[in-house]
């Protein structure tokens, strides 16, 4: 029923009677209730939803509209949605080093920057090239510059080594890379030499930490506020691949990723145990990965 002095909540409603009145069950009499109701279910799912094109949905059939909305949200998925793992795990990387009390012996934000291009060949390997390469492609198009006495490299740097850690873990699974992303061949030498020293490093930090097999987790949270985004964010795979990378650290406390109605970009907040993501950053995302 429509809420008080709204009577929209009934039009989708309203005129789907009205089709199905007009279209089947006018001018017949059914003998039986069970009669009448497998001829209405017959219209609405033999007919209505596979069948009858409605010009609110581009002239597609609702199974057809779902459908192409769903190939959609894939096709974001693999754009934002990658480079935005990348992002997260960046977080994770963080969180990790501040509630392990692990050293920090660098730049923080170069630190997180390697664990996670490490964290997700370690969790997605087979998908790890395109995670990356997403991340990468979206550093390129910010082309931020770091002052001096930044913690941060610069995007052009951090985008280049993202791809050569990737490319050094795995030489023959991604060989494509050097040629992909230009990498001369004394520098694609120097990526195979150091990248599986630094994902030593986190493999021996991560193999005391990490959630045996089949251990059921109690210590992770997702939470999105009511927003446009929240339709991509509920994208089964995108949702079950956020909560894999959460879920595979042990971690002493709950950890809580967020998704929030804010201006600003990503950041772990060791207060509150809670990594939040902004909405305007995923749409930044957006923008520059489907130019």
């Amino acid at each position: 029923m429509s809420r008080r002095g709204n009577c929209w909540d009934n039009a989708v409603v309203e005129s789907f009677f009205n089709l199905l009145k007009r279209e089947r069950i006018r001018r017949r009499k059914y003998k039986t209730r069970e009669e009448a109701r497998r001829d209405v279910f017959d219209y609405i799912e033999f007919f209505y939803n596979p069948q009858r094109k409605h010009a609110r949905n581009g002239m597609l059939s609702p199974i057809a509209f779902e459908q192409q909305q769903k190939l959609k949200l894939q096709g974001v998925y693999q754009t934002r949605g990658y480079s935005l793992l990348h992002v997260v795990a960046h977080e994770i990387g963080h969180a990790f080093l501040r509630e392990f009390d692990l050293p920090i012996l660098g730049p923080e934000e170069a630190i997180a920057d390697d664990f996670a291009t490490v964290y997700v060949y370690f969790i997605f390997p087979d998908r790890a090239a395109d995670i990356v390469a997403a991340r990468a492609a979206q550093n390129l198009a910010d082309r931020e510059r770091s002052d001096p006495f930044s913690e941060y490299l610069d995007d052009e740097k951090r985008a280049g080594r993202s791809v050569c850690l990737l490319y050094g873990l795995d030489p023959e699974r991604y060989a494509a890379f050097p040629s992909r992303f230009n990498i001369p061949d004394d520098d694609a030498a120097a990526c195979r030499d150091f990248a599986p020293e630094v994902a030593r490093g986190w493999r021996l930090q991560l193999a005391t930490r990490t959630m045996p097999e089949n251990a059921r987790v109690t210590e992770v949270h997702l939470r999105a506020d009511d927003l446009p985004l929240t339709e991509f964010l509920s994208e089964s795979t995108f949702r079950d691949d956020l909560y894999t990378l959460l879920a595979r650290i042990d971690w002493h406390s709950t950890i809580t990723l967020s998704f929030e109605e804010c201006d600003g970009s990503a950041e772990w907040s060791r207060n509150d145990r809670t990594i939040r993501v902004c909405d305007t950053y995923v749409a930044r995302f957006e923008a520059q990965l489907n130019p």
